[in-house]
This record gives C-alpha cells, sequence and structure tokens, in this order.
C-alpha cells in the first residue's frame, strides 16, 4: 500500500510540472502573437531603372537559314584513274594549295618524253634544211639551179617549221595535263561532299568532291510582298542563332531577289555576314533577323522587366516622389532590344519605373527602393 501510494503522488507531481510548463508557454506566445499583430509590414523592395530617350530605326523581325558564302564543285579537266585522294568529309582546305585528288600521271610522262625527243630531231632538221635553203638561193642567184628546184627545197624547210611547232604545241597539251593530272581546291573552305575514291576511273568534267566557302556567311530569309518595298540594298542587320545560345552577329542585306515564292508571297532577301575565326556558324543553322530601316526617330523606351502584363493589358509601376508607385497602362509600339516603346505622352525620359519585384505590386502602395536606406526603418527605430 505505502508503495502503490507514493507512486501515485509522483505522477501528481509531474502531471502537475506539465501543467504549468503548458500554461506558461500559451502565456507568453499569446503574447509575442499579438506584438505581431500589432506590427506593420514593411513595404515591398523593388528595383528601379529609368525611362529613357534614344534614336532608333524601324525594324523588321524575320526568320532565316545560314548559307555558305561560295559553293564549288570540283571536277576533273581530264579522264584518268585516281591514284591519290587525300581529302574526306569535313577536311579544310586552302584555295590552289590544298590538293583534292592526283591522276595516274606515267603515261603523260611518258608521252612528254618521246615529244620532246621528236622536237629535238624535228629542230635539227629545220636546221638542216635552212642551210640547203640557204645554198639554194645563191644557187638560183647564179642561175645554177632552176626555180622548180628551189620551190622543192623551199617547200621542205617550211614542213620542217611546222613540224616544230607542231611538237611544241604537243608538248605543251601533255604538259597542261600533267598539271590538270594534280587536282587543288579552287576554294578555302571545308569537302562537304566527295563522289569519288582511288583506283576509280574519271572522266573528264567528272564530280570529285564538293567544296563550301564559310568564311563569310549568306543569310537568306523570307520577306513579305508587303514589307519588301521597306528594304534597300546595304540596310544594316542583326542576326542572332539559337545555336549559338542566341549570339548576335551584324552584317548588311547583300541583295533583294525579285522573284516571289507564289505559295507565300514572299521575296527572298540574303544578307552577309563575316563568320568568327573557328567557323563557329554552320550552312543550315537556323536564325534570328532584325532588319534596320528608314531614318532614325526619337523613342521613349522601358526595360521589358519593367512590364507587367495582366488580364486587362500592359502596365508600368511608377516611382513617385513620395516612394509610391503609380500604375500605367498602355499600349507597346514595338520591342526594341532590351526595351519597349511606350507612347510617347505617357512617360518622360529620366521618369523611375519598377523593374522588380512589380508582381504583386498596386497602384498607391508604398515601397523600398533595393540598394538605398529606407525612412520605414527609420520610423520604426523611432518608435522603439
Amino acid at each position: 500500500m505505502i508503495f502503490i501510494k507514493g507512486f501515485f503522488l509522483k505522477l501528481l507531481f509531474i502531471c502537475f510540472n506539465v501543467f504549468i510548463f503548458f500554461f506558461s508557454s500559451s502565456i507568453f506566445y499569446g503574447t509575442e502573437a499579438k506584438k505581431r499583430r500589432g506590427r506593420k509590414r514593411p513595404p515591398p523592395l523593388v528595383s528601379v531603372a529609368k525611362v529613357v530617350k534614344r534614336e532608333v530605326s524601324n525594324r523588321l523581325n524575320s526568320i532565316g537559314t545560314a548559307n555558305p558564302y561560295r559553293k564549288s564543285i570540283v571536277s576533273s579537266q581530264i579522264e584518268g584513274r585516281v591514284s591519290t585522294f587525300p581529302v574526306f568529309q569535313g577536311t579544310y582546305v586552302e584555295a590552289g594549295k590544298s590538293i583534292i585528288a592526283t591522276l595516274e600521271k606515267n603515261s603523260l610522262e611518258i608521252d612528254l618524253r618521246v615529244k620532246k625527243a621528236e622536237l629535238e630531231k624535228a629542230k635539227q632538221d629545220l636546221l638542216s634544211n635552212k642551210r640547203d635553203l640557204q645554198r639554194a638561193k645563191d644557187l638560183l642567184s647564179r642561175l645554177i639551179i632552176d626555180r622548180v628546184n628551189f620551190d622543192r627545197i623551199d617547200t621542205k624547210y617550211q614542213k620542217s617549221i611546222f613540224e616544230v611547232n607542231r611538237v611544241q604545241a604537243l608538248i605543251e597539251r601533255i604538259s597542261d595535263q600533267l598539271l590538270k593530272a594534280t587536282i587543288r581546291s579552287p576554294l578555302t573552305g571545308f569537302v562537304t561532299y566527295k563522289w569519288s575514291e582511288v583506283g576509280e576511273w574519271v572522266q573528264k568534267g567528272g564530280r570529285l568532291v564538293e567544296v563550301v566557302e564559310v568564311s563569310k556567311i549568306i543569310v537568306r530569309s523570307p520577306v513579305s510582298e508587303k514589307q519588301i518595298h521597306t528594304i534597300k540594298k546595304g540596310d544594316k542587320v542583326r542576326v542572332s542563332f539559337d545555336a549559338l545560345n542566341g549570339k548576335t552577329f551584324y552584317g548588311k542585306v547583300r541583295s533583294i531577289i525579285p522573284l516571289a515564292d507564289l505559295k507565300s508571297r514572299t521575296f527572298p532577301v540574303e544578307f552577309i555576314l563575316k563568320n568568327t575565326k573557328d567557323f563557329a556558324i554552320k550552312a543550315g543553322m537556323f536564325s534570328r533577323v532584325t532588319i534596320e530601316y528608314g531614318t532614325k526617330k526619337t523613342a521613349i523606351l522601358i526595360p521589358k522587366d519593367s512590364v507587367v502584363i495582366r488580364r486587362r493589358g500592359m502596365s508600368v509601376f511608377v516611382l513617385e516622389d513620395n516612394q509610391k508607385v503609380s500604375e500605367i497602362l498602355f499600349n507597346p509600339v514595338r520591342s526594341v532590344d532590351s526595351f519597349v516603346e511606350v507612347p510617347k505622352r505617357i512617360l518622360k525620359p529620366g521618369q523611375k519605373v519598377v523593374t522588380q519585384g512589380n508582381e504583386n505590386l498596386r497602384n498607391g502602395m508604398s515601397v523600398r527602393i533595393r540598394g538605398k536606406k529606407s525612412s520605414w526603418k527609420k520610423k520604426r527605430l523611432n518608435r522603439r
């Protein structure tokens, strides 16, 4: 009985302590909650930027495809069997230096040696016939031979001249064929296709490889018939490539092709760009084109981050002198790089607009500017 009585006394003591703990905790947290409810929430923290005034040109956006500056299908000028073919698809070649292929030259070299020997003989015959003609002239002047014999000797001399010229022409032709047996690249660029291989017989005019020059790039873009009249040769253009993480290149309008696609009623326009040293732009890449045309005009611009899109339309929050914001609805004129053009009467250059933290703002709300000491903190400290 004594043991049971002691156990119940201990249990009663523990329960009493637990009750005291929870009671004091509820009183403490209740007072803290009341303090928190009495405090005012700080104004939202925002970033701002100035409205700018800038001279901008009219712009036309389109899409296009990158093409090589030049493309050449290299063919053989003579027929023969391919003996070497050192290039393959993707090989970098230089104009007039890199060898594409060589044809067998043994038969041509033999023919050249034979013709050179014939030339030496023809020259000796020409020299002998020339001496005979000189003697015949002397004899004819002394009436020792008649005119018929003199004409026969003169004809023989003329034939020897013709023979020398004929053999020299054959030697030049064989020498030219020997040069043509070594086929070099006409462009500086890359081999993109290969039609032949070592050991194959190539006909005169037969295709060997395709070489593309990509030190410069031609971007071709379709422009609608309603907008084609606004573009002129030499207009500046800005081109970005999705495959290069949006990297931007600058160029000019090279040509406007006056033949429309009858299905889409668009005209092809070509722009010329300079490629990078490592040839980052590849033929066939998708591009986004912005064409600048016409005379520059003054525009009022705000950052794109300051634009808030809601059901009722687009708006921007303008920072007033009392650290409050006012919401202004507007219809955008156009997009200019990282800015949006707004009607001139809505905003003035130098005004500050909210660029970050504007998602939950409302008209007339007070805000704190990021990076500046807030007057709200000073008021709070004074109250304490």
